[in-house]
Protein backbone atom coordinates (compact mmCIF):
# COMPACT_ATOMS: atom_id res chain seq x y z
CA UNK A 1 0.00 0.00 0.00
CA UNK A 2 3.05 2.47 0.77
CA UNK A 3 4.52 1.52 -2.11
CA UNK A 4 1.41 2.39 -4.41
CA UNK A 5 0.78 5.20 -2.57
CA UNK A 6 4.12 6.66 -3.31
CA UNK A 7 3.90 6.02 -7.02
CA UNK A 8 0.56 8.03 -7.28
CA UNK A 9 1.72 10.91 -5.09
CA UNK A 10 4.83 10.95 -7.25
CA UNK A 11 4.25 10.26 -10.88
CA UNK A 12 0.41 11.22 -10.70
CA UNK A 13 -3.28 9.21 -10.50
CA UNK A 14 -2.83 8.11 -14.09
CA UNK A 15 0.43 6.38 -14.12
CA UNK A 16 -0.49 4.69 -11.02
CA UNK A 17 -3.77 2.93 -12.89
CA UNK A 18 -1.67 2.76 -16.26
CA UNK A 19 0.73 0.75 -13.65
CA UNK A 20 -1.78 -1.35 -11.61
CA UNK A 21 -4.87 -1.96 -13.51
CA UNK A 22 -3.28 -4.28 -16.07
CA UNK A 23 -1.66 -6.60 -13.72
CA UNK A 24 -2.49 -6.43 -10.13
CA UNK A 25 -6.19 -5.15 -10.76
CA UNK A 26 -7.10 -7.82 -13.67
CA UNK A 27 -5.59 -10.55 -11.93
CA UNK A 28 -7.68 -10.22 -8.55
CA UNK A 29 -10.68 -7.80 -9.23
CA UNK A 30 -13.53 -8.35 -11.72
CA UNK A 31 -13.73 -4.90 -12.92
CA UNK A 32 -14.49 -0.95 -12.31
CA UNK A 33 -17.65 -1.40 -13.72
CA UNK A 34 -20.62 -3.52 -14.20
CA UNK A 35 -19.77 -4.14 -18.38
CA UNK A 36 -16.49 -5.01 -16.91
CA UNK A 37 -17.73 -7.33 -14.13
CA UNK A 38 -20.27 -9.03 -16.25
CA UNK A 39 -17.35 -10.24 -18.82
CA UNK A 40 -15.50 -11.66 -15.63
CA UNK A 41 -18.55 -13.20 -14.46
CA UNK A 42 -19.28 -14.78 -18.18
CA UNK A 43 -15.71 -16.24 -18.23
CA UNK A 44 -16.23 -17.91 -15.07
CA UNK A 45 -19.41 -19.12 -15.80
CA UNK A 46 -18.67 -20.90 -18.69
CA UNK A 47 -16.27 -23.18 -16.92
CA UNK A 48 -19.37 -23.95 -14.27
CA UNK A 49 -17.47 -21.43 -11.62
CA UNK A 50 -20.38 -18.88 -10.22
CA UNK A 51 -19.71 -15.40 -8.56
CA UNK A 52 -19.50 -14.52 -5.28
CA UNK A 53 -19.34 -10.85 -5.56
CA UNK A 54 -17.42 -8.85 -2.96
CA UNK A 55 -18.22 -4.92 -3.83
CA UNK A 56 -15.81 -2.52 -2.47
CA UNK A 57 -17.08 0.05 0.16
CA UNK A 58 -15.88 3.59 1.31
CA UNK A 59 -14.48 4.15 4.41
CA UNK A 60 -13.12 7.53 4.61
CA UNK A 61 -15.65 10.02 5.34
CA UNK A 62 -15.58 12.81 2.10
CA UNK A 63 -15.99 16.42 2.43
CA UNK A 64 -19.30 17.77 3.56
CA UNK A 65 -20.38 14.45 4.31
CA UNK A 66 -21.03 12.64 8.12
CA UNK A 67 -20.95 8.86 8.89
CA UNK A 68 -23.98 8.22 8.26
CA UNK A 69 -24.55 9.42 4.43
CA UNK A 70 -21.24 7.58 3.83
CA UNK A 71 -23.09 4.46 5.19
CA UNK A 72 -26.05 5.25 3.63
CA UNK A 73 -24.15 5.69 0.07
CA UNK A 74 -22.51 1.73 1.41
CA UNK A 75 -25.87 0.30 2.00
CA UNK A 76 -27.00 1.57 -1.55
CA UNK A 77 -24.48 -0.43 -3.21
CA UNK A 78 -24.96 -3.36 -1.40
CA UNK A 79 -28.22 -3.29 -2.79
CA UNK A 80 -27.34 -2.36 -5.93
CA UNK A 81 -25.16 -5.54 -5.81
CA UNK A 82 -27.92 -7.62 -5.17
CA UNK A 83 -29.78 -6.04 -7.66
CA UNK A 84 -26.59 -6.72 -10.26
CA UNK A 85 -26.63 -10.62 -8.32
CA UNK A 86 -30.10 -11.30 -9.18
CA UNK A 87 -29.70 -10.05 -12.70
CA UNK A 88 -27.56 -12.83 -13.78
CA UNK A 89 -27.58 -15.96 -15.49
CA UNK A 90 -25.68 -18.05 -12.39
CA UNK A 91 -27.44 -20.36 -10.09
CA UNK A 92 -27.49 -19.24 -6.38
CA UNK A 93 -25.14 -16.54 -6.89
CA UNK A 94 -23.08 -15.34 -3.59
CA UNK A 95 -21.90 -11.69 -2.33
CA UNK A 96 -20.18 -10.40 0.62
CA UNK A 97 -21.13 -8.27 3.04
CA UNK A 98 -18.59 -6.21 5.68
CA UNK A 99 -20.44 -4.45 8.48
CA UNK A 100 -17.74 -1.98 9.32
CA UNK A 101 -19.26 -0.40 6.10
CA UNK A 102 -22.49 0.53 7.75
CA UNK A 103 -22.21 1.02 11.52
CA UNK A 104 -19.00 2.67 13.24
CA UNK A 105 -16.25 0.64 14.68
CA UNK A 106 -16.73 2.51 18.05
CA UNK A 107 -20.27 1.24 18.21
CA UNK A 108 -19.37 -2.32 17.34
CA UNK A 109 -16.99 -2.52 20.00
CA UNK A 110 -19.29 -1.17 22.41
CA UNK A 111 -21.54 -3.71 21.28
CA UNK A 112 -19.08 -6.39 21.35
CA UNK A 113 -18.03 -5.83 24.69
CA UNK A 114 -21.79 -6.01 25.98
CA UNK A 115 -22.71 -9.18 24.05
CA UNK A 116 -19.57 -11.12 24.62
CA UNK A 117 -19.79 -11.35 28.22
CA UNK A 118 -23.91 -11.25 28.41
CA UNK A 119 -25.42 -14.62 29.69
CA UNK A 120 -28.54 -13.71 27.77
CA UNK A 121 -27.16 -13.72 23.81
CA UNK A 122 -30.24 -15.62 22.71
CA UNK A 123 -32.63 -12.85 24.33
CA UNK A 124 -30.27 -9.97 22.46
CA UNK A 125 -30.45 -11.21 19.34
CA UNK A 126 -34.17 -12.14 19.62
CA UNK A 127 -34.70 -8.18 20.88
CA UNK A 128 -32.68 -6.83 17.58
CA UNK A 129 -34.37 -9.10 15.28
CA UNK A 130 -37.58 -8.10 16.65
CA UNK A 131 -36.66 -4.72 16.23
CA UNK A 132 -35.68 -4.81 12.79
CA UNK A 133 -39.30 -6.63 12.10
CA UNK A 134 -41.14 -3.48 13.95
CA UNK A 135 -38.66 -0.66 12.97
CA UNK A 136 -38.17 -0.12 16.70
CA UNK A 137 -35.23 -1.01 18.23
CA UNK A 138 -34.96 0.02 22.05
CA UNK A 139 -31.46 0.77 22.53
CA UNK A 140 -32.09 1.21 26.26
CA UNK A 141 -33.30 -2.35 26.63
CA UNK A 142 -30.06 -4.19 24.86
CA UNK A 143 -27.43 -1.87 25.73
CA UNK A 144 -26.36 0.14 28.32
CA UNK A 145 -24.04 2.81 27.93
CA UNK A 146 -24.64 3.96 24.48
CA UNK A 147 -25.48 7.59 24.25
CA UNK A 148 -28.56 8.90 22.74
CA UNK A 149 -27.29 9.36 19.14
CA UNK A 150 -25.35 6.26 19.31
CA UNK A 151 -28.26 4.42 19.77
CA UNK A 152 -29.75 6.35 16.97
CA UNK A 153 -26.78 5.67 15.04
CA UNK A 154 -27.45 1.70 15.46
CA UNK A 155 -31.27 1.82 14.74
CA UNK A 156 -30.55 3.29 11.54
CA UNK A 157 -27.93 0.85 10.89
CA UNK A 158 -30.37 -1.75 11.64
CA UNK A 159 -32.73 -0.58 9.36
CA UNK A 160 -30.10 -0.80 6.32
CA UNK A 161 -29.19 -4.62 7.57
CA UNK A 162 -33.26 -5.20 7.50
CA UNK A 163 -33.53 -3.57 3.92
CA UNK A 164 -30.68 -5.80 2.61
CA UNK A 165 -31.81 -8.62 4.14
CA UNK A 166 -35.45 -7.68 2.89
CA UNK A 167 -33.98 -7.66 -0.87
CA UNK A 168 -31.67 -10.72 -0.55
CA UNK A 169 -34.82 -12.72 0.52
CA UNK A 170 -36.47 -11.79 -2.66
CA UNK A 171 -33.97 -11.58 -5.12
CA UNK A 172 -32.75 -14.94 -3.92
CA UNK A 173 -29.21 -13.82 -3.64
CA UNK A 174 -27.20 -15.79 -0.41
CA UNK A 175 -25.03 -12.89 1.80
CA UNK A 176 -22.49 -13.96 3.93
CA UNK A 177 -21.37 -11.53 6.23
CA UNK A 178 -17.22 -11.12 6.61
CA UNK A 179 -15.30 -11.58 9.97
CA UNK A 180 -13.20 -8.78 10.60
CA UNK A 181 -10.84 -8.09 13.80
CA UNK A 182 -11.61 -9.97 17.07
CA UNK A 183 -12.71 -7.25 18.99
CA UNK A 184 -15.30 -6.56 16.69
CA UNK A 185 -16.65 -9.91 15.91
CA UNK A 186 -19.04 -10.48 18.73
CA UNK A 187 -20.62 -7.40 17.57
CA UNK A 188 -20.84 -8.55 14.34
CA UNK A 189 -21.89 -12.22 15.18
CA UNK A 190 -24.64 -10.86 17.05
CA UNK A 191 -26.34 -8.66 14.41
CA UNK A 192 -25.48 -11.51 11.81
CA UNK A 193 -27.82 -14.17 13.82
CA UNK A 194 -30.57 -11.45 14.15
CA UNK A 195 -30.50 -11.30 10.53
CA UNK A 196 -30.45 -15.20 10.55
CA UNK A 197 -33.38 -15.24 12.98
CA UNK A 198 -35.15 -12.67 10.67
CA UNK A 199 -34.54 -14.19 7.31
CA UNK A 200 -33.50 -17.76 7.30
CA UNK A 201 -36.92 -19.19 8.28
CA UNK A 202 -37.16 -21.00 4.80
CA UNK A 203 -33.82 -21.06 3.70
CA UNK A 204 -30.02 -19.82 4.84
CA UNK A 205 -30.24 -16.34 3.03
CA UNK A 206 -28.02 -14.95 5.67
CA UNK A 207 -24.55 -16.78 6.37
CA UNK A 208 -21.66 -16.10 9.17
CA UNK A 209 -18.03 -15.84 8.39
CA UNK A 210 -15.72 -18.13 11.16
CA UNK A 211 -11.82 -17.34 11.18
CA UNK A 212 -10.34 -20.75 12.05
CA UNK A 213 -6.84 -19.15 12.93
CA UNK A 214 -8.44 -17.91 15.76
CA UNK A 215 -8.25 -20.98 18.96
CA UNK A 216 -12.36 -20.55 19.81
CA UNK A 217 -13.38 -21.24 16.18
CA UNK A 218 -15.33 -24.30 16.70
CA UNK A 219 -16.72 -23.17 20.04
CA UNK A 220 -17.99 -20.04 18.41
CA UNK A 221 -19.70 -21.96 15.44
CA UNK A 222 -20.75 -24.49 17.69
CA UNK A 223 -22.39 -21.77 19.85
CA UNK A 224 -24.17 -20.24 16.74
CA UNK A 225 -25.59 -23.88 15.07
CA UNK A 226 -26.68 -24.67 18.46
CA UNK A 227 -28.63 -20.88 18.65
CA UNK A 228 -30.32 -21.38 15.01
CA UNK A 229 -31.45 -24.25 16.19
CA UNK A 230 -33.33 -22.82 19.33
CA UNK A 231 -34.77 -19.80 17.14
CA UNK A 232 -35.88 -22.46 14.20
CA UNK A 233 -33.98 -20.85 11.30
CA UNK A 234 -31.25 -21.82 8.81
CA UNK A 235 -27.96 -21.90 9.22
CA UNK A 236 -24.93 -20.97 6.61
CA UNK A 237 -21.67 -20.77 7.11
CA UNK A 238 -18.30 -19.24 5.01
CA UNK A 239 -15.42 -21.36 6.58
CA UNK A 240 -12.04 -19.62 6.42
CA UNK A 241 -8.28 -19.71 7.82
CA UNK A 242 -8.94 -15.60 8.32
CA UNK A 243 -6.66 -12.74 6.72
CA UNK A 244 -5.52 -10.74 10.21
CA UNK A 245 -3.16 -12.97 11.72
CA UNK A 246 -0.22 -10.55 11.57
CA UNK A 247 -2.89 -7.22 13.35
CA UNK A 248 -4.36 -9.60 15.91
CA UNK A 249 -1.05 -11.06 17.52
CA UNK A 250 0.32 -7.31 16.87
CA UNK A 251 -2.49 -5.82 18.84
CA UNK A 252 -2.74 -8.79 21.39
CA UNK A 253 1.07 -8.15 22.25
CA UNK A 254 0.28 -4.25 22.56
CA UNK A 255 -2.64 -4.38 24.78
CA UNK A 256 -0.92 -7.46 26.68
CA UNK A 257 -3.34 -9.96 26.53
CA UNK A 258 -3.28 -13.91 25.02
CA UNK A 259 -2.55 -14.10 20.88
CA UNK A 260 -6.25 -15.44 20.19
CA UNK A 261 -4.99 -17.03 17.23
CA UNK A 262 -3.44 -20.71 17.12
CA UNK A 263 0.19 -21.02 17.68
CA UNK A 264 1.42 -21.57 13.59
CA UNK A 265 -0.13 -22.95 10.31
CA UNK A 266 -0.20 -26.06 11.33
CA UNK A 267 -2.37 -25.74 14.53
CA UNK A 268 -4.21 -23.53 12.34
CA UNK A 269 -5.11 -26.53 9.71
CA UNK A 270 -6.15 -28.78 12.45
CA UNK A 271 -8.35 -26.47 13.67
CA UNK A 272 -9.67 -25.70 9.91
CA UNK A 273 -10.13 -28.84 9.46
CA UNK A 274 -11.84 -29.64 12.58
CA UNK A 275 -14.52 -27.24 12.04
CA UNK A 276 -14.74 -28.40 8.42
CA UNK A 277 -15.70 -31.49 9.68
CA UNK A 278 -18.01 -30.75 12.27
CA UNK A 279 -20.28 -28.58 9.47
CA UNK A 280 -20.10 -31.61 7.09
CA UNK A 281 -21.57 -33.72 10.18
CA UNK A 282 -24.10 -31.05 10.69
CA UNK A 283 -24.73 -30.74 6.86
CA UNK A 284 -25.25 -34.51 6.99
CA UNK A 285 -28.09 -33.62 9.85
CA UNK A 286 -29.88 -30.64 8.91
CA UNK A 287 -29.35 -31.00 4.79
CA UNK A 288 -30.82 -28.14 2.42
CA UNK A 289 -31.79 -26.43 6.24
CA UNK A 290 -27.73 -25.59 6.24
CA UNK A 291 -25.27 -24.86 3.87
CA UNK A 292 -21.48 -24.22 3.91
CA UNK A 293 -18.57 -22.73 1.87
CA UNK A 294 -14.95 -24.31 2.67
CA UNK A 295 -13.06 -21.32 1.75
CA UNK A 296 -9.56 -22.58 1.43
CA UNK A 297 -6.65 -22.37 -0.77
CA UNK A 298 -5.12 -25.44 0.80
CA UNK A 299 -5.10 -28.42 -1.28
CA UNK A 300 -5.30 -30.76 1.98
CA UNK A 301 -8.00 -29.03 3.17
CA UNK A 302 -9.99 -29.54 0.16
CA UNK A 303 -9.15 -33.39 -0.17
CA UNK A 304 -10.35 -34.30 3.45
CA UNK A 305 -13.60 -32.70 2.56
CA UNK A 306 -14.29 -34.29 -0.52
CA UNK A 307 -12.91 -37.82 1.28
CA UNK A 308 -15.42 -36.31 4.22
CA UNK A 309 -18.13 -35.97 1.58
CA UNK A 310 -18.08 -39.18 0.37
CA UNK A 311 -17.89 -41.37 3.58
CA UNK A 312 -21.36 -38.98 4.72
CA UNK A 313 -22.91 -39.50 0.98
CA UNK A 314 -23.64 -35.78 0.69
CA UNK A 315 -24.99 -34.54 -2.73
CA UNK A 316 -22.05 -32.47 -3.38
CA UNK A 317 -24.23 -30.86 -6.87
CA UNK A 318 -26.45 -29.99 -4.32
CA UNK A 319 -25.41 -26.70 -3.24
CA UNK A 320 -25.09 -27.15 0.40
CA UNK A 321 -21.57 -27.98 0.36
CA UNK A 322 -19.77 -25.19 -1.59
CA UNK A 323 -15.91 -24.43 -2.05
CA UNK A 324 -14.55 -21.15 -2.76
CA UNK A 325 -11.12 -19.16 -3.48
CA UNK A 326 -10.05 -15.54 -4.41
CA UNK A 327 -10.19 -14.59 -7.73
CA UNK A 328 -6.74 -14.96 -9.53
CA UNK A 329 -5.65 -17.48 -6.85
CA UNK A 330 -5.28 -21.03 -6.36
CA UNK A 331 -7.07 -22.01 -10.14
CA UNK A 332 -5.57 -25.35 -9.98
CA UNK A 333 -8.08 -25.93 -6.86
CA UNK A 334 -10.53 -24.50 -8.56
CA UNK A 335 -11.18 -25.40 -12.15
CA UNK A 336 -10.58 -29.56 -11.24
CA UNK A 337 -13.66 -28.55 -8.51
CA UNK A 338 -15.91 -27.53 -10.82
CA UNK A 339 -14.84 -29.89 -13.98
CA UNK A 340 -15.46 -32.83 -11.06
CA UNK A 341 -19.29 -31.66 -10.65
CA UNK A 342 -18.31 -29.73 -7.48
CA UNK A 343 -20.14 -26.37 -6.77
CA UNK A 344 -17.25 -24.06 -7.15
CA UNK A 345 -17.61 -19.71 -6.25
CA UNK A 346 -14.92 -17.09 -6.90
CA UNK A 347 -15.01 -14.65 -4.38
CA UNK A 348 -14.63 -11.19 -7.33
CA UNK A 349 -14.33 -8.28 -5.71
CA UNK A 350 -15.13 -4.90 -7.91
CA UNK A 351 -14.90 -1.15 -7.93
CA UNK A 352 -13.02 1.61 -8.93
CA UNK A 353 -8.93 1.38 -8.83
CA UNK A 354 -9.25 3.94 -5.25
CA UNK A 355 -11.78 1.81 -3.62
CA UNK A 356 -9.79 -1.50 -4.22
CA UNK A 357 -6.22 -0.67 -3.85
CA UNK A 358 -6.95 -1.50 0.11
CA UNK A 359 -8.13 -4.65 -0.91
CA UNK A 360 -5.08 -5.47 -3.45
CA UNK A 361 -2.69 -4.21 -0.55
CA UNK A 362 -4.18 -6.92 2.15
CA UNK A 363 -4.07 -9.64 -0.51
CA UNK A 364 -0.40 -9.24 -1.01
CA UNK A 365 -0.27 -9.18 2.96
CA UNK A 366 -1.48 -12.04 3.38
CA UNK A 367 0.43 -15.12 4.84
CA UNK A 368 3.43 -17.06 3.23
CA UNK A 369 0.84 -20.02 2.60
CA UNK A 370 -1.29 -18.33 0.31
CA UNK A 371 1.80 -17.18 -1.45
CA UNK A 372 3.46 -20.23 -1.50
CA UNK A 373 0.05 -21.46 -3.19
CA UNK A 374 0.59 -18.99 -5.89
CA UNK A 375 4.29 -20.20 -6.38
CA UNK A 376 2.97 -23.78 -6.98
CA UNK A 377 0.34 -22.64 -9.00
CA UNK A 378 3.32 -20.98 -11.07
CA UNK A 379 5.36 -24.01 -11.18
CA UNK A 380 2.65 -25.94 -12.94
CA UNK A 381 1.95 -23.20 -15.14
CA UNK A 382 5.56 -23.42 -16.56
CA UNK A 383 5.18 -27.47 -17.14
CA UNK A 384 2.23 -27.35 -18.52
CA UNK A 385 4.20 -24.77 -20.94
CA UNK A 386 6.91 -26.81 -21.58
CA UNK A 387 4.54 -29.89 -22.21
CA UNK A 388 2.81 -28.44 -24.66
CA UNK A 389 6.21 -27.17 -26.24
CA UNK A 390 7.60 -30.56 -25.99
CA UNK A 391 4.80 -31.81 -28.08
CA UNK A 392 4.74 -28.99 -30.58
CA UNK A 393 8.23 -29.73 -31.34
CA UNK A 394 8.15 -33.40 -30.73
CA UNK A 395 7.24 -34.56 -34.93
CA UNK A 396 6.20 -37.97 -34.47
CA UNK A 397 4.03 -36.59 -31.56
CA UNK A 398 2.27 -34.27 -34.46
CA UNK A 399 2.49 -37.25 -37.06
CA UNK A 400 4.46 -35.08 -39.33
CA UNK A 401 7.65 -37.25 -40.82
CA UNK A 402 10.96 -36.01 -38.74
CA UNK A 403 13.18 -33.60 -41.28
CA UNK A 404 16.49 -34.55 -41.43
CA UNK A 405 19.52 -31.76 -40.68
Amino acid sequence: MRIMTFIERTFGHWFLKTLVKPTFYKQFVGGENKEELADCIQQLERVNIRPMLACTMETDVGEGMDQEDLFDKNAQKILDCLEFSSSLTTKAPLMQLKVTGLLSADILTHMANIYATSTKALSMVENIANGMINGQLKTSEIFCGLTRKEGQCLEHAVRRFHKIGMMAQIKAVKVLVDAEYTYLNPAINLLTMALMATFNKDSPVIWNTYQCYLKKALQAITTEVEMSQKLGVCFGAKIVRGAYMVQEQQRADRLGYPRPTCENYEATNNNYNMVVKYMLNHVKTAQSRCNIIIATHNEESVKQAIRRIKKLGIQHHLGTVNFGQLLGMSDQITFPLASAGFTVYKSIPYGPLGEVLPYLARRAMENQTVLAGARKEQQLLWQEIKSRAKDYLTPSLRGIPARTS
